[in-house]
């Protein structure tokens, strides 16, 4: 039986800072959203044009801060998953033998020849 040594404490399912990290990105895009329009036509006709689209820019710069917390959450807990498992040996790179060239359709009409004479896997050998 495995016992559990620490209390358990009830958590939010995301971080404070990812909520407050999201809000400042939808006031961000607020922000973006009256600075264009007061650039192009005043900023008086910014807030009207506000005011009409508030449902419809309002729900955009929500699912906008959103997108953002979760993306800010997402890299903490990585982070942590990181950090808990410990340094990963650096991956080492094919040697140079085993690496074959790869041709791009553009490369097999306007070079064949080379493709064909460097080993290339989309040209059969002639």
């Amino acid at each position: 039986m495995i016992a559990i040594t620490r209390p358990l404490r009830p958590t939010l399912p995301i971080a404070p800072r990812s909520i407050a990290i999201g809000l400042l990105g939808a006031a961000a895009l607020l922000g973006l959203y009256l600075g264009i329009i007061s650039l192009a036509q005043g900023a008086e006709h910014a807030l009207e044009q506000l005011a009409t689209d508030a449902q419809f820019v309002g729900l955009i710069a929500l699912g906008f801060g959103t997108q953002i917390a979760l993306f800010v959450e997402l890299r903490a807990v990585d982070r942590r998953h990181r950090a808990a498992t410990g340094p990963q040996p650096p991956s080492r790179p094919p040697a140079p033998e085993q690496v074959r060239p790869r041709c791009s359709p553009v490369a097999l009409t306007t070079s064949s020849t080379f493709c064909r004479s460097s080993g290339c896997r989309l040209l059969p050998s002639s």
